[in-house]
């Protein structure tokens, strides 16, 4: 038997946990693309969104080796990341690509996210630029791609800011 090495991870987040999920989400949802384009609620998406791992997983993380018993639940900080990254980026480009230009309820999804807590937002509230609403992280993060990262701090407010401070 291969051996899986899965590094750093920490054992919730183990691939075969992961598509064991996957595979539950799509089970569990049929017409799971239809579902999520037509929902413009957070707590519908977390309907659609929380599974679980199949029952084998509550007492493995990985193929043949047993563990305690313990129930492989998507997290709410999960889902969230998930909605974040994945289901609003989808809705925005479905509603693009039928020439739609109303994106007005897709975007409220963000600002009814809490921000995300990632290095980078935590970063930018060390500079008291604070992010209430996951439409403010993905401002910052935005914001850290575009200027930060290409040096570009003159040409961005909150570096010109912190810049004349000094």
């Amino acid at each position: 038997m291969v051996k899986l090495d899965f590094f750093r991870l920490r054992p919730a987040n183990f691939p075969t946990i992961r598509l064991s999920q996957l595979a539950s989400l799509y089970s569990e949802n049929q017409n799971l693309f239809s579902k999520i384009i037509v929902t413009n609620q957070i707590k519908d998406l977390y309907k659609v969104l929380t599974v679980s791992a199949s029952d084998y997983w509550d007492i493995h993380y990985t193929f043949g080796n047993s563990s305690i018993k313990r129930k492989k639940v998507l997290s709410e900080s999960f889902v969230n990341v998930l909605i974040i990254n994945t289901v609003i980026p989808l809705k925005y480009a479905y509603e693009k690509s039928l020439g739609s230009n109303e994106f007005e309820k897709t975007m409220s999804l963000y600002a009814a996210l809490k921000s995300e807590n990632n290095s980078i937002v935590n970063n930018f509230k060390e500079l008291e630029v604070s992010a209430e609403s996951a439409l403010d992280s993905q401002a910052l993060i935005e914001l850290k791609t575009q200027y930060c990262d290409k040096h570009k701090c003159l040409h961005c407010e909150i570096g010109n800011k912190l810049l004349n401070t000094l």
